[in-house]
């Protein structure tokens, strides 16, 4: 059997099962991701342990940066998408604090406490690379809960709105901090420019792409398979020409397009609308049942290999610091937080820091470092601990 058709068993075998255990789920308040990710070690132990059965899991030595072409844009298009785009234009300003310095005061005290604490011998440089791949939150379940029990929605929009700017920002930091671990040298004044503009060429060209896909659009009158292909062909279309041409955030172009459309969705047509929620509803679980599979596979294929007992000790000592360093952020910003859209209590403020998971886009950064030949000849290990640390971290 060829690589490709053992790609195509993989993929629609994880959505499969994917289905079964969100079935299994379903009265229980375990997390779907979590369950997905012992999926993949239960299936990545076996292939570890026969060898001809990894040709199944061929897929798991993919380009990491061609899965981020391939996952992010459904995951971030169709959470800017839902959103309530009215609430999230009052707490933006707290959003954005939220995730500018906020998740940069994360990912420095994060790297201050792994190169302290880890015995890893980790440079400066790969310790902020590893802070800033912990900044990305993802805090979807939090969310869902707290639709389920009625919570105030401005609070869910926070959260999400946090989610979606701090991912483009920590992809950009990430990116910075990766090449400077490489041996990449740069000056103050080019990284001052560099971060300038990625993060505002983004959202300039993700808007722009945005008028023109409402402005398409606005020209089909009830055709759901048009209107569907015009949002999925932006969207990939938009992250692609912003990453690989521009040289721009396409996390961030991604979320000013979807909050583009979002704020156009006149324009959809009424009958298609719904449909057109539920499709990227669909696109999002589907990606997320496949990345949180596929990452299970890869800590059991190569990252378990080079474990030790130390390592137990240092995750969960890096799960309490970052309930600790989350609530310092929160708590530091309080003062303009509280001041700022619909202002935010210290019970909120609480409810917050708890909600500040990791998820795929943070597993997927880890992959990257994970599969990346210049950091491996630096340190072979390198990549399987943070591969470890981040999936425990999301775990948990």
């Amino acid at each position: 059997m060829s690589d490709a058709q053992n790609v195509i068993i993989f993929l629609f075998g994880s959505i499969a099962i994917g289905a079964l255990m969100r079935l299994a789920l379903k009265n229980t308040s375990f997390p779907y991701t979590v369950a997905m990710i012992l999926v993949g070690l239960t299936i990545g132990s076996l292939t570890h342990r026969f060898q001809g059965a990894q040709t199944y899991t061929t897929i798991s030595h993919l380009d990491p940066h061609l899965m981020l072409y391939i996952f992010l844009p459904p995951l971030i298009f169709e959470s800017a998408f839902a959103m309530d785009v009215h609430i999230f234009k009052k707490v933006f300003n707290q959003i954005l604090l939220m995730a500018g310095p906020g998740m940069i005061t994360g990912a420095l005290l994060t790297a201050f406490q792994a190169r302290m604490m880890f015995s890893y011998n980790w440079s400066w440089w790969t310790s902020l690379m590893f802070g800033s791949i912990l900044g990305a939150t993802d805090p979807v379940a939090v969310v869902a809960l707290l639709k389920d029990v009625g919570a105030d929605p401005k609070l869910g929009t926070i959260m999400e709105g946090e989610s979606l700017l701090n991912d483009g920002t920590a992809i950009v930091v990430f990116t910075l901090f990766l090449e400077l671990s490489k041996g990449e040298v740069y000056t103050g004044g080019e990284v001052v420019l560099l971060f300038l503009r990625v993060a505002l060429g983004g959202p300039l060209f993700g808007a722009f792409a945005g008028k023109v896909t409402v402005l398409l659009l606005a020209k089909v009158f009830n055709d759901a398979l048009i209107e569907i292909t015009l949002t999925v062909s932006a969207s990939y279309i938009t992250f692609y020409v912003a990453e690989a041409w521009l040289g721009v955030s396409g996390v961030l172009a991604l979320v000013a397009l979807g909050l583009e459309t979002n704020l156009n969705r006149a324009h959809i047509s009424p009958e298609v609308e719904k449909f057109l929620h539920w499709f990227w509803e669909m696109m999002a679980y589907l990606t997320n049942t496949v990345i949180f599979t596929l990452v299970g596979v890869v800590i059991a294929e190569r990252a378990f290999n080079d474990v030790e007992p130390q390592d137990w000790f240092n995750l969960l000592a890096l799960y309490i610091g970052l309930t600790i360093i989350r609530g310092l952020a929160i708590a530091l910003l309080s003062p303009l937080l509280s001041r700022l859209g619909y202002g935010i209590s210290w019970g909120k403020g609480i409810v917050i820091t708890w909600g500040g998971l990791r998820g795929a886009v943070g597993l997927s950064l880890a992959l990257v470092v994970e599969h990346d030949p210049i950091l491996h000849h630096i340190d072979d290990k390198i990549g399987a601990k943070v591969l470890f640390l981040t999936a425990g971290i999301v775990t948990l």
